[in-house]
């Protein structure tokens, strides 16, 4: 016959698992070169499958910040200490690198303090399976849009003006440009200037861009540019190539993290 303590029948969650004592790699972690072990934690709610997952996830978050000493990596999760009973908020989120890295990672164990009425979990993640995680890292990273070598062709009214503009924001928004590199991703830009008068300049860039001959994107860009200070057509040109520009990156921020493998 079973029999459970005081303090744990008072707890919402003291019947998940058997009363025992503390086990030791909720107080500690372990990175000694062969495996690396964390803990995370979770208060009790009284529902297990909620409860556990809060403590799996704060796991991986514990083991992720721990790794963050061999492996850089971010993540969105959350984090609460080892141990730290109050610790009550958490995030299932976790982006791409801390998937990647701990995809191996095992739920090894399970301990309740019915005292405090916290759930733990073990993780441990083996040094082999880390290497294996930053190599699928990795790859990854470089299968992205904004890792790959761009290389661009511009044609129309412009052309010489545009191509310049495109390198400096591909720059600034961290994409790669290597011209002493093989191109992997193909820029192509075709400017039109459909309207103009003294004040006033409108213009059309078509964007296509292209791996291996496959299309990636294409879409038409409206440029305009009004002034009422007399500007000059040179910078009127500019303010509507920057309009045209500022439209094609709201629409590459959302392709930059895409996979691209054609």
């Amino acid at each position: 016959m079973l029999t459970w303590s005081s303090s744990v029948i008072a707890c919402s969650c003291g019947e998940y698992y058997f009363e025992r004592p503390e086990p030791d790699w909720v107080g500690s972690q372990t990175a000694d070169g062969v495996s690396y072990i964390a803990a995370g934690s979770s208060e009790c709610t009284g529902l297990k499958s909620i409860d556990e997952g809060r403590a799996d996830n704060d796991a991986r978050s514990s083991l992720t910040k721990m790794l963050n000493t061999v492996v850089s990596t971010s993540e969105k999760t959350s984090v609460g200490a080892i141990g730290n009973v109050g610790y009550s908020r958490y995030k299932a989120d976790t982006n791409l690198e801390s998937q990647q890295i701990l995809q191996n990672a095992t739920i090894f164990d399970r301990w309740i303090d019915g005292k405090n009425c916290v759930v733990y979990a073990g993780i441990s993640l083996q040094q082999a399976d880390l290497e294996k995680g930053k190599a699928n890292q990795l790859k990854a990273q470089q299968e992205q849009l904004i890792a790959q070598n761009a290389c661009i062709e511009s044609s129309g009214d412009n052309k010489g003006q545009i191509k310049e503009m495109l390198i400096e924001r591909l720059s600034q928004e961290g994409f790669t440009y290597n011209t002493a590199k093989a191109c992997q991703v193909k820029y192509q830009l075709a400017n039109k200037i459909v309207r103009a008068s003294k004040d006033m300049l409108e213009s059309k860039l078509v964007v296509k861009m292209s791996k291996s001959n496959q299309p990636i994107w294409h879409k038409t860009y409206s440029g305009k540019a009004m002034s009422y200070s007399q500007k000059s057509r040179i910078e009127l040109i500019q303010l509507a190539i920057s309009d045209s520009l500022d439209n094609f990156f709201v629409d590459l921020s959302s392709l930059k993290h895409k996979k691209i493998t054609q």
